[in-house]
């Protein structure tokens, strides 16, 4: 993966406004043995190829949320799910694009509630893909956006597509076409962007497409409203539900607050 010098704007309106920095740490194994590593630590390494890196973050999420799911809490899964989506932004402030595809991973975090709480699985799902298409959309007006697209290896780009395709398919699934296909529209946008030479024809064509941001602001904030909704449903019966809701829902609200 190419270093993305415009991801760097991208979360730079997330500066005053997310405060959490407290990442968990990354599961290793090494000779059959289990190691942690600080996050920060592995993800400055400079010895650290691109895939393996993909690979160790990729294998700790999987081996983490299998552990979190065993303790059967809600409540635990929202606080792995703020912690990943930090370590996204700590890794696209970076320009590192597993970023994007921890963004992803997060909808398999998402899985274990769909038959037993499917309207928060929902919600969530929606969450994640508003915020996907509002961060291609801001790595698509970037001021360096032309030639760090361009850059793009092939296999860096079907990588980035296919994941969040993936994403994309399940917002529509569970019934909100709006964060789907401004996803969708995003994603075809960093596809086509990634063809173009020409850097007028290039701004020509992100212009046509800037309506995607309108649409994921739309269904951010419908998801956050059906939130809230099914947060006052639940009752203080239900402080497990309550509490995940709200770690999502104070994602969601920074997100907007950090639109201009």
């Amino acid at each position: 993966m190419n270093d993305m010098k415009l991801i760097l704007e991208t979360w730079k309106r997330f500066e005053n406004t997310i405060e959490i920095q407290d990442y968990r740490p990354v599961i290793l194994f090494e000779n059959n043995q289990r190691t942690e590593i600080d996050f920060i630590t592995l993800i400055e390494r400079k010895d650290l190829s691109d895939s393996s890196l993909s690979k160790i973050l990729s294998e700790s999420f999987d081996l983490e949320l299998e552990e979190i799911l065993k303790e059967g809490l809600l409540s635990k899964v929202g606080d792995f799910f703020s912690s990943t989506a930090m370590k996204a932004k700590a890794l696209i402030e970076r320009g590192k694009l597993q970023g994007l595809l921890l963004l992803n991973k997060l909808k398999d975090g998402l899985a274990s509630m769909q038959k037993s709480h499917p309207k928060l699985f929902k919600i969530g799902i929606i969450v994640l893909t508003a915020i996907a298409a509002y961060f291609l959309m801001d790595i698509l007006t970037g001021s360096e956006a032309h030639a760090a697209i361009s850059d793009m290896d092939q296999d860096s780009l079907r990588l980035v597509a296919g994941s969040l395709e993936t994403l994309s398919s399940e917002a529509m699934q569970q019934g909100n076409m709006e964060a789907g296909k401004a996803l969708q529209t995003a994603i075809k946008g960093l596809q086509q962007a990634h063809q173009m030479e020409d850097e007028m024809k290039f701004s020509q064509y992100i212009d046509s497409i800037k309506g995607v941001s309108e649409d994921a602001h739309t269904a951010l904030t419908h998801a956050m409203e059906m939130g809230r909704e099914v947060a006052r449903e639940a009752g203080a019966g239900d402080e497990d539900s309550r509490t995940f809701l709200t770690k999502i829902l104070r994602l969601g609200k920074l997100v907007l607050s950090s639109q201009p």
